[in-house]
């Protein structure tokens, strides 16, 4: 009667294991507008910044006719917002559009 005999061969290889880090920061942001007494929500806005990217800003307009009749001063506040994101986005290297 024959034998069988396994023979197992190991073979060694080295893995490269490497990781990567970002860094991002979320803007989120409204433009209010008071009226008699009231505040309310016009339009939101919201940025993403992620490292060594490009971010848009993304905006919502909650309350058309809020928004319609404040539009300049509501474009005020998304500029205002688009500045801060700048500001933020520069240490991570993210261009605002």
């Amino acid at each position: 009667m024959a034998e069988l005999k396994n023979t197992i061969t190991s073979v060694e290889s080295t893995a490269k294991v490497t990781s990567t880090i970002t860094e991002s920061t979320n803007l989120n942001g409204t433009a209010d507008v008071e009226k008699d007494g009231m505040k309310q929500t016009a339009l939101t806005m919201s940025c993403s910044l992620t490292q060594n990217t490009v971010a848009n800003i993304q905006t919502y307009v909650v309350n058309m006719d809020l928004f319609l009749a404040n539009s300049q001063l509501v474009q005020a506040e998304v500029q205002k917002f688009r500045e801060k994101a700048t500001q933020v986005g520069k240490s991570l290297n993210c261009f605002v559009f």
